[in-house]
């Protein structure tokens, strides 16, 4: 924009200390028309020589930190740049600006452009621009650095345990052996005797002694029961055949 030629905004010395800048800001010449109310707001940019972004932050006379607004409102130049009250038509302070490494403007260690930028206060435009001080930066820009997140160690998980499966106990049952009884088999004979003369047949080994009863001696008599019952009737009926031949014999000779 045109600013009067009498009007002399200049700014010099400039000392960088890290990430914060501090130089010297002169105006004069000045007149109700460049700064009514005879107050005049100051705001200060940096930029990078090989860009046209502009950053920064500059300190009010609050001595707040304001960040570079590209298109400031009135009420917001009024309420936070550095307001300056000029007094006999000059001015001069030593300002200070900082910026901040993470800035995307930022474009790491290099040739910087300084500049001041005064307002009026009556628009948001502003009303000049000072002179252009080329400084260089140094701060780094730190590298990113990826963050490992841990894996997590599988854990191994215990197999499960094996479970014998139960057998059914086999019982053996032993069968007894039945235990075989050895009976004697009795045996018929004619005994002639001189004083008995009734053909009976006796029992061989059959007394008339007592003897002891047992379960078992019963159970062998009544296997051997039908054997002589058996023997009887074979017996009887031999018996009843001699009688029939004999009795035929005497009747052929007669």
């Amino acid at each position: 924009m045109p600013t009067s030629a009498v009007v002399d905004f200049t700014i010099s010395l400039p000392e960088v200390n890290g990430q914060e800048i501090s130089f010297d800001a002169t105006l004069s010449g000045i007149t109700s028309t460049n700064c009514p109310d005879n107050r005049c707001y100051f705001h200060g940019t940096l930029r990078s020589v090989a860009s046209s972004k502009y950053f920064g932050e500059t300190a009010n006379a609050s001595n707040n930190w304001v960040d570079y607004v590209s298109s400031p409102d009135t009420e917001y130049i009024k309420a936070n740049y550095y307001a300056a009250d000029i007094q006999a038509g000059s001015w001069f302070a030593r300002l200070k600006m900082r910026f901040k490494i993470d800035d995307p403007n930022y474009q790491g260690p290099g040739n910087y452009d300084l500049k001041l930028r005064r307002y009026t206060g009556k628009s948001s435009n502003f009303s000049a621009e000072s002179n252009t001080l080329n400084i260089s930066l140094t701060a780094l820009i730190p590298t990113p650095t990826s963050t490992l997140t841990p894996v997590p160690t599988p854990t191994a998980s215990p197999a499960p345990t094996k479970t014998p499966t139960p057998f059914p106990t086999v019982t053996t049952a032993k069968t007894p052996i039945p235990t075989a009884i050895r009976t004697s088999t009795p045996v018929l004979e004619t005994i002639a005797d001189g004083g008995s003369s009734s053909g009976t047949p006796d029992i061989l080994g059959s007394t008339d002694r007592p003897k002891a009863y047992t379960e078992s001696s019963a159970s062998g008599l009544l296997a051997t029961k039908p054997l002589i019952v058996s023997l009887l009737f074979v017996s009887f009926g031999l018996a009843l055949l001699s009688g029939l031949f004999v009795w035929q014999k005497r009747n052929a000779q007669s």
